[in-house]
């Protein structure tokens, strides 16, 4: 076994020698293939095949980078309120997921528009300040209230015209037996003032129709002279008349508005004297003479004969509420 290797190792030492002395040219060499390998068919393999050409494509050309103009941003949209949206019934669910800054409306209701004091109220109270005359004993100013039940209260104060005090002066003269007495009530009294206080029901508010009730003090003054009258004993000289008569009355009437604010109302009524009280004074200064009140007292009982007195009322107002 020794003997056989020697031959082998001294030959790969010879040929580590030899290329050591000699480097690597880069140049390979390769056995020749024998008879039988080149009469076998060719196996395709990397180191046999033929090289082909490949076309190389020239790099695509990079355009040079150009410089742009920088641009204001567009202007943003001014925030609108959304279009309406007609009512439907799921308007508010719809309404919940729309996007902020918009608005919605949900179903509308007829609201009706208020008014200046409605009517039912107008209905309902009445507060008027009215002109009013009653013919022949007063004209005058009054207020009428009048509540949602029909209960009227009302309060007037006026005076006594020469027209309407001639009249009852000489109404009241008439009923007198004594002359002395009715020249007395005749000519004593020039001037009169009054006031009167009231209640009244308006039944039907749909029906205008009133019933009235009060009570009236009428005061009357004047100067009487002597000579004016005759056959009054111990009398002489000029004294001022004062006279207080008391009025108790009932009126029945019908009122209306006009346009919901004018009223305007016409009754028909009695009045009747309840009562008189007539004071004499010396107007020279002179001491009471006990024969004028004795005068004065057939002046009372005379007025108090006046009885019951048609009267017609007239009324226009304005209501306050």
């Amino acid at each position: 076994m020794p003997r056989r290797l020697a031959p082998l190792l001294f030959s790969l030492t010879l040929s580590g020698a030899a290329f050591a002395a000699e480097p690597p040219t880069g140049k390979a060499s390769f056995p020749l293939p024998t008879a039988s390998e080149a009469a076998a068919p060719e196996r395709p393999s990397s180191l046999n095949r033929t090289p082909t050409a490949v076309a190389a494509l020239p790099p695509p050309a990079v355009p040079a980078p150009t410089t742009v103009a920088p641009t204001a941003p567009p202007p943003s949209p001014r925030l609108r309120p959304a279009e309406p949206v007609e009512p439907t019934e799921s308007s508010w669910e719809v309404s919940a997921f729309r996007p902020r800054r918009t608005w919605s409306r949900g179903p509308v209701q007829d609201v009706p528009a208020p008014r200046e004091g409605s009517s039912r109220d107008r209905d309902s109270w009445m507060l008027s300040l009215e002109g009013v005359t009653r013919a022949p004993i007063d004209i005058g100013a009054q207020a009428v209230l009048e509540t949602p039940v029909g209960l009227r209260l009302f309060g007037a104060y006026g005076w006594v015209p020469d027209m309407y005090l001639g009249n009852v002066l000489r109404a009241g003269a008439s009923l007198s037996s004594d002359p002395i007495v009715a020249s007395m009530i005749e000519n004593g009294f020039q001037s009169g003032r009054a006031w009167r206080l009231g209640a009244g029901w308006r039944p039907f508010r749909a029906v205008g129709v009133y019933l009235d009730a009060g009570y009236a003090r009428v005061s009357l003054r004047g100067d009487m002279a002597t000579s004016d009258v005759v056959n009054i004993p111990g009398v002489t000289g000029s004294y001022a008349i004062d006279s207080t008569l008391g009025f108790g009355f009932v009126e029945i009437g019908y009122q209306a508005k006009i346009a919901e604010r004018v009223v305007l109302a016409a009754g028909l009524g009695l009045t009747k004297v309840m009562s008189a009280d007539t004071r004499a004074t010396p107007s020279d200064g002179a001491p009471d003479d006990p024969n004028i009140e004795t005068a004065t007292d057939s002046i009372d009982r005379g007025l108090e004969k006046y009885g019951y007195s048609p009267t017609l009322t007239l009324r226009l107002g304005l209501d306050l509420i």
